[in-house]
Parts: C-alpha cells; structure tokens; sequence
C-alpha cells in the first residue's frame, strides 16, 4: 500500500506504541511484534517528522463491519502531532500481514479512518497483495 497523507488520530486506548522521527534519508521500520513494515524513501517528508504508531485494542477503534465481514489484522494509527495532515513527498509503503491467507472468494479491503467522531472509514484505493506478486 502507498500512502500519500497522513492525518492526525489520538488514542488513549492504544495498547502498544512505537515512535521514531522521519529525515530526508531512506527509513524502514520493521514493527514485527505487530506485523507492520513501513518504508519512507528518501525525501518523503521535508522537514524532520516525529511519527507515532500504535496499536488499538481490538475492541476500540475498527470499521462498522458488514455481513460476512471481519478485521483481519491489528488495527494501527499512524499519527503525528501536528494539526495539519502531513502529505508525504514521495510514495511510502505500508505492509501489514493478516491472518486470511487464503481469502476463500473474498477479498481483502484495506480501510483508515476519516472522522475519529463519527467512526467513518474510507476504503484505501491501490493497495496490492504480496501473493499475487509471486510466480
């Protein structure tokens, strides 16, 4: 998945949390104890950027789920603590691993959050699924 913008999310209720700060320079984050894999390219942000990572508990914070659908990863906020959204100047990636490797005609959906108040989430367009990148 690439993200272009980041917007700002608080938690109280996250139950693990990760911080580290973003230069010009190429940086990979390896959170394996929660299954994310971030990779910030050079010149992704402008100006050093403090970015957190937390983990919601799984009771907390999800998307409304439908018939026949279910989380199957950690549900994690990527945030900063600036006002503004934080619009990244070059693709990063995100990779999370879920716990639906054969999806049975399903198919997986990638959301984030757009209003904290309302609970209302927006379905990431462009993601892509490591299995169908393999021979």
């Amino acid at each position: 998945m690439f993200l272009k913008a980041l917007h700002l999310l608080v938690t109280c209720t996250a139950i693990f949390s990760f911080r580290g700060q973003l230069t010009s320079e190429d940086t990979h984050w390896d959170l394996e104890k929660w299954a994310v894999y971030m990779t910030f390219p050079y010149n992704a942000v402008s100006e050093p950027t403090v970015i957190e990572v937390h983990k919601w508990k799984s009771t907390a914070r999800s998307p409304q789920l439908q018939e026949h659908e279910a989380v199957v990863s950690n549900v994690i906020e990527i945030s900063t603590c600036r006002d503004e959204p934080l619009e990244f100047k070059a693709d990063v990636k995100l990779s999370l691993s879920h716990s639906a490797p054969d999806l049975h005609g399903y198919e997986l959906v990638i959301f984030k959050l757009t209003n904290k108040e309302t609970n209302e989430w927006e379905e990431i367009c462009g993601t892509v699924k490591f299995q169908s990148l393999s021979g």
